[in-house]
């Protein structure tokens, strides 16, 4: 009998050897995910329990399906990109560029995601970094996984949000 494929076995092996090879540093980044990786359930995910959920919409995208929610306690609209199984592929946080508890919930995103420490002032220092002629700036990236801070304007109003992903 042959053995089982592991996705996060083999995705632990693949970020390992990212990280020996001179990627970015990313310590437990997969091994302590809660959110990346995991199967998509209104009812049973953690954001949702946290801080209420409406879902707004569903659409095909590519093989999966992309998943839009408005959490209902905090002013941040979601948007998940889902694998064919529904495993999260990717997270998008969007809100208004002044909404006073949106960097804790983009740490606590990012942390959640990729199991790294990361300080308001880091993620400051991400947008920052956009440049004047771009709407994003990559705080972690490589090849398949990454941290991707943005702003965005609609109807005269500032947004800012941050995308976490994996596409292996």
């Amino acid at each position: 009998m042959g053995r089982r494929f592991n996705l996060n076995s083999w995705l632990r092996a693949a970020i390992a050897g990212v990280m020996l090879s001179g990627g970015v540093a990313l310590a437990q980044m997969y091994s302590s995910n809660d959110y990346l990786g995991a199967k998509f359930d209104l009812g049973t995910f953690e954001l949702c329990q946290m801080y209420g959920c409406k879902a707004l919409s569903t659409s095909p995208a590519g093989d999966g399906a992309f998943q839009s929610l408005q959490l209902l306690r905090l002013d941040v609209k979601l948007g998940l990109s889902l694998s064919p199984s529904h495993s999260i592929m990717g997270i998008q946080a969007v809100t208004p560029a002044d909404n006073a508890g949106a960097s804790a919930f983009l740490i606590r995103l990012i942390e959640r995601s990729f199991g790294k420490q990361y300080t308001a002032a880091a993620l400051e220092e991400c947008y920052r970094r956009i440049p004047a002629n771009a709407t994003a700036f990559k705080l972690l990236t490589d090849d398949h996984y990454g941290v991707e801070c943005f702003v965005r304007t609609a109807g005269g109003q500032k947004f800012q949000g941050l995308r976490v992903y994996f596409d292996f």
